[in-house]
């Protein structure tokens, strides 16, 4: 033995040597690609083959005989060193491979081996060969496998020798497993994750070849039994095979790259190398077990144990991955796994032991009564339990809906093994029908009970200090919400809740989450004093917006710092509350009631269709886009002129809808060949056109003509073209600004409408959609005013009298949605905008969120701007509202118009820029009408009191 260690230790130093010398620069290695870098960023060295093949070789000619086996290995050694060269053609790889397992098995096979034999025997070698090079591409793996593998069959050659006879074969055997575990062994510091050096074939497959050799001989020597080294290496078999398989059926091509093997798809899914590593060489372990069990069985109940070792694997890695992934991504939730499934087999022993009053030797009763029903039993609630998902959560977040499943999965299991036990009959052993009804009661309580003592062991640890020392906060509002971010703030090391205020006062008293609801929301300051708390959240996102802004003057009247939850859909998602807390914005005090949408009608009529937004990168249009992507349509296309723009809504619908359902084109409307190009390649069912020039100023003077050219003629060439594919509807967003229109943004939005209106009816329905401002869209005057209250003002506001109506985006949007799916052919709608706000109160409210009051910054007034008007409106000369099915959507209808001639109308818009603009406009849009621009004010009046 002391000669086979030595050459163990020698072949190791040496493989550790060279492949130091690599990385060290000491020793050039042919393998090392200057200028190439790893995913971690450093240099890319392939010399990890050179050491390891050396050591194998080196231990090779020492303690084999037959001159076969070294050369085998040369000859590997070669072509896969060519090949991580200068990539060597399958073909070449292939026939050398089948040479090299020709001289294994010439070598070590049993004399006189017939075609029969030696034929399997050569597939054999060569799938084995091809089971480590599969691996190579995770760091670690496959130098961690040839070191399991070959300790393994070393350990099995020494305390489990086949025959007397066989002892001295094992003697060089377990030299031979040795030395390629040793040689492995000098490589993997340098491999494990991040891997600093990388194997490469040359190693890969020499350790495939050698251990290959090494199995087979140990096999025809009688030290081991075939299974045993199948079983060792079961979970590379299982996978390479299984996937072979899979891609055959499939019709592809064996010899081409692919990423289908079990580990390329965890590393894709997210685990990383480190958890790949993991994974297999935990598989690896378990299959030691397997073959230590498989070596003292019989030949036929061997074969069965490596069979059904093999099923479960590939049904647990293929199916768990694709429906409950959490299994194979996540180390806890398998050891979850394990521990539920050793809770069904020891409540059903307990129970079994029991109904024979614990007497073991009884008559009735014996140990392999138990073995074999708990073959039944342990299969089923392991099939069960996770195909209930038992493993999609943490325990650490364990909740009464994990204590259904695991209420549901106990009933289901004990059902189905009933069922099993009368379909098989197995009439081997007793089954009292008494373990049957107790055993779920017994799991459940095992089971749950595991789970909340883990979750209230980690929360007291993680959290019972750091509660104690968070800033006392209060929070308005006991319902659902304030009871989910009170549990969620019990964790938080920031905030301390130390009380609840509620209007309702069959709330008060009570205690949500052993937090005190102890008033109505007028008793804040008092409630406030009395618990030192300096900060309120405010939790009513279910409320109306007057309920709320009336919560946030009270906790602001009190003195407190006031946060707010955004909405309620927000707090009942997924995410925790907490991390959606935020201070209060104006959107929160000038916010509306929450839009309530025809949600089935609009799945009904977006659902698997194709949508196109042109205009995708703006405010409304990126908000279209995030509405439609609620209702899953086939496609999404994003047509916008800015490229920056398309990029940015384009990845961000991307977390949205798989890629291969979005589109993104860079395009301007106005161009008739490529917007054509582009609905005539993706054929639209429904288009949103939001493509348009907006601000007010900017269009009035130098860039009139080219506003005017881009609202209606994009409008039209977009319609147009929704004509030419036969879209089913074309919908308009127009804007409050085309009513009785002052602007030329305004009045060349009214002429879109009147042009979309004069197109025929089919196959295509036209419908506008007006709306007014929205809450922080780009350009608009809130994010001004901020800029102008960061850098310390003035805040400019044109007139004190101006108002505007005011929507938040979303709202905007979702009605957008909602008029489409209601409206008729040739239909205008204006959206509920609720009551005109006064742009300077809009300005107090943002000054006195940022500084605490009004008077803190004061207010500059500059006069209209050219185009502007005082007050917008919503219906123009001779227009009135219709009710629609929807409260917030009402339909225009307008006394008789002459239909526009669109022809001469494009004639227009397509002559150069006309001498006076208005004057042109005027004549299509009879009641455009410019106001003279007032003479500026440019006054400082004194702030007016909060």
């Amino acid at each position: 033995m002391f000669w086979v260690l030595f050459v163990a230790v020698a072949c190791a130093s040496l493989s550790f040597l060279l492949c130091t010398g690599v990385l060290t620069g000491r020793l050039v290695s042919p393998y090392s690609i200057p200028g190439e870098r790893s995913l971690h960023g450093r240099p890319v060295a392939r010399g990890g083959g050179l050491g390891i093949a050396a050591g194998v070789l080196f231990g090779a000619v020492v303690l084999i005989p037959q001159w076969q086996i070294p050369l085998a290995l040369t000859l590997m050694w070669m072509v896969s060193a060519w090949d991580d060269w200068s990539d060597a053609s399958p073909t070449l790889r292939l026939a050398v491979h089948s040479l090299s397992a020709m001289l294994v098995v010439a070598a070590w096979g049993e004399g006189g081996l017939s075609t029969i034999v030696a034929i399997p025997l050569i597939i054999v070698v060569i799938w084995s060969v091809n089971l480590f090079n599969f691996i190579d591409g995770v760091d670690g793996v496959a130098a961690s496998a040839a070191i399991i593998g070959g300790t393994a069959l070393a350990t099995i050659a020494v305390f489990l020798p086949g025959t007397d006879a066989a002892r001295p074969a094992s003697m060089a055997l377990i030299g031979s497993a040795v030395v390629v575990a040793a040689s492995a062994l000098g490589f993997l510091p340098m491999n494990l994750p991040p891997a600093r050096l990388f194997m490469g074939d040359g190693g890969s497959t020499v350790l495939g070849l050698a251990l290959a050799a090494v199995s087979i001989k140990g096999v025809a020597d009688g030290v081991w039994q075939a299974a045993v080294p199948l079983a060792i290496f079961m979970p590379l078999w299982a996978d390479a095979t299984y996937t072979l398989v899979r891609r055959l059926l499939r019709g592809h091509n064996p010899l081409r790259p692919h990423r289908e093997h079990l580990y390329q798809r965890l590393t894709l899914a997210g685990l990383g190398h480190r958890g790949v590593l993991f994974w297999i060489v935990g598989w690896m372990l378990l299959s030691i077990a397997v073959a230590g069990l498989v070596r003292s069985l019989a030949v036929p109940l061997a074969t069965a144990a490596v069979t059904a070792y093999a099923a479960f694997y590939v049904v647990l890695t293929e199916w768990t991955l694709r429906r409950q992934p959490n299994l194979l991504m996540n180390p806890r939730a398998f050891l979850a796994l394990l521990y539920d499934v050793a809770a069904a087999a020891s409540a059903w022993a307990l129970l079994f032991w029991a109904r024979f009053n614990f007497n073991i030797d009884g008559a009735e009763f014996t140990a392999g009564d138990v073995a074999r029903s708990l073959a039944f039993v342990v299969p089923v609630h392991a099939l069960v339990f996770v195909g209930l998902g038992l493993y999609e959560g943490l325990w650490r977040f364990a909740s009464m809906a994990d204590l259904r499943r695991i209420v549901l999965g106990a009933f289901v299991a004990a059902a189905s093994t009933a069922v099993l036990f009368v379909i098989v009959r197995p009439d081997s052993f007793i089954w009292p029908r008494s373990v049957l009804l107790l055993q779920p009661a017994l799991l459940i309580l095992l089971m749950g009970g595991a789970r909340f003592a883990y979750r209230s062991w980690k929360e007291h640890r993680l959290y019972g200090l750091a509660a104690a020392q968070g800033e006392p906060v209060l929070v308005l509002g006991a319902g659902a919400a304030g009871a989910r971010l009170v549990s969620e703030l019990s964790r938080s090391d920031t905030w301390q809740v130390v009380a609840l205020l509620d209007d309702d006062m069959t709330k008060v008293g009570a205690r949500v989450h052993d937090t005190p609801v102890v008033g109505r929301l007028a008793q804040a300051e008092d409630v406030a004093r009395r618990f030192g708390a300096r900060h309120a959240i405010i939790a009513m996102p279910n409320t109306t917006h007057e309920a709320r802004r009336r919560a946030v003057e009270i906790a602001a009247s009190a003195g407190l710092s006031v946060l707010t939850v955004p909405s309620y859909d927000e707090l009942l998602s997924e995410e925790s509350p907490l991390a959606k807390l935020r201070a209060i914005e104006l959107e929160d005090l000038l916010g509306r009631d929450p839009v309530v949408l025809d949600n089935p009608g609009l799945a009904s009529w977006i659902s698997g269709r194709t949508v196109l937004v042109t205009g995708a990168g703006g405010s409304i249009g990126t908000e279209l886009c995030n509405q439609v992507a609620r209702f899953h349509p086939g496609r999404l296309v994003m047509v916008d002129i800015s490229e920056f723009a398309s990029h940015v809504v384009g990845e961000h619908i991307a977390t949205k809808l798989p890629r291969e359902r979005i589109e993104v084109y860079v395009g301007n409307a106005r161009n008739r060949e490529r917007m054509l190009e582009i609905f005539e390649r993706e054929r639209p069912h429904i288009v949103f056109h939001a493509a348009a020039y907006k601000h007010v100023p900017l269009t009035e003077t130098v860039n009139a003509w080219e506003a005017v050219r881009n609202n209606v003629l994009g409008t039209l060439v977009a319609a147009e073209c929704a004509r030419a594919v036969a879209a089913e509807k074309f919908v308009l967003i127009s804007t409050d600004k085309a009513v009785r229109p002052s602007s030329i943004m305004g009045a060349s939005k009214r002429l879109a409408e009147l042009a979309i209106m004069s197109l025929p009816e089919t196959p295509t329905k036209f419908v506008g959609v007006r709306f007014g401002n929205v809450l922080g869209s780009n350009g608009s005057v809130i994010p001004k005013f901020r800029e102008q209250i960061a850098s310390g003002g003035p805040v400019t506001v044109t007139h004190p009298e101006m108002t505007r109506y005011f929507m938040s985006i979303p709202e905007a949007a979702q009605l957008v949605l909602q008029a489409g799916l209601m409206g008729h052919p040739q239909s205008l709608f204006v959206l509920d905008m609720g009551r005109p706000v006064l742009i300077v109160e809009l300005a107090r409210e943002l000054i006195r969120l940022a500084r605490g009051s009004t008077n803190a910054i004061p207010i500059v007034y500059t006069g209209l701007r050219p185009g502007e008007k005082m007050h917008e409106e919503l219906t123009g000369d001779g227009e009135q509202f219709l009710p629609t099915a929807h409260a917030k959507v009402r339909r225009v209808v307008a006394s008789l118009e002459a239909a526009i001639d669109i022809d001469e109308l494009l004639r227009w818009l397509d002559q150069p820029s006309p001498y006076d603009v208005r004057a042109e406009l005027k004549r299509w849009v009879i009641d455009f009408s410019p106001p003279a621009p007032p003479a500026a004010l440019s006054t400082i009046l004194p702030p007016q009191p909060a």
